[in-house]
């Protein structure tokens, strides 16, 4: 080893005496941010498998009707074969009419319509009571109906008669005889009531005296008038 490099290796060390090499800092711990969870993935509604909606049955139907009637009408007739009882459906209407429950009486009567659809009583008490309330409007949309499903009625003409006394502005009972409108003003209160809600009631003796004191008065009576009082 030649004498130049000896000179060099020892200012080297001298050098590394008067500079000593910075010790390393202290390793800082390290701390991890908290985990954001993740939204989770929106799923598609469209893909799963759609579940057929559930029709009501018509057991199902008759089911949940003969609840509500039970609970709107108790003691009432309620199920489909009640309801075809038209005299024990409408004495029981009758009650709630003279218990002045004009809702439900007339309510009861149209369940009693729709399960019975050939029968015209339940309809023509539903009229009656209609007209005995002076419900103009209710009994001239109930009239029309009943045109329109019993349109070869034998008794269209007596609702015609009623509907013009109630209501004479309606072009529907315009076609109601007029005489006949004119003799029932000679009969009180008995000709505006023809007794289809069936009340316990016979005024049929009534009726016959008022037409023998027309008659011995020389009066012209129409012959249906005593046929009203006894229901035929």
């Amino acid at each position: 080893m030649t004498l130049a490099h000896l000179l060099t290796r020892f200012r080297h060390a001298i050098a590394g005496d008067r500079h000593p090499e910075p010790k390393a800092a202290p390793k800082r711990p390290v701390v991890h941010a908290p985990k954001v969870p993740r939204a989770p993935k929106a799923v598609d509604l469209s893909a799963l498998p759609v579940r057929p909606r559930l029709q009501p049955t018509e057991a199902m139907r008759e089911k949940i009707r003969d609840r509500y009637l039970a609970v709107r009408f108790p003691g009432a007739p309620h199920t489909v074969d009640e309801l075809r009882d038209s005299a024990s459906v409408i004495k029981a209407s009758r009650l709630y009419f003279e218990d002045e429950d004009l809702d439900r009486a007339c309510e009861l009567l149209e369940f009693a319509a729709d399960a019975n659809t050939t029968d015209e009583s339940t309809w023509l008490a539903h009229l009656e009571m209609l007209f005995l309330k002076r419900k103009a409007p209710a009994f001239t949309r109930l009239a029309k109906r009943f045109h329109e499903h019993f349109p070869n009625s034998g008794r269209w003409s007596e609702i015609l008669r009623l509907g013009l006394r109630l209501a004479p502005e309606e072009s529907t009972f315009l076609d109601a005889h007029p005489r006949e409108a004119a003799i029932d003003e000679h009969y009180g209160a008995w000709p505006q009531v023809q007794n289809w809600i069936q009340a316990p009631f016979d005024l049929t003796g009534d009726v016959l005296a008022a037409e023998f004191h027309a008659k011995m008065r020389g009066g012209d009576v129409a012959a249906p008038i005593s046929a009203k009082a006894s229901g035929t």
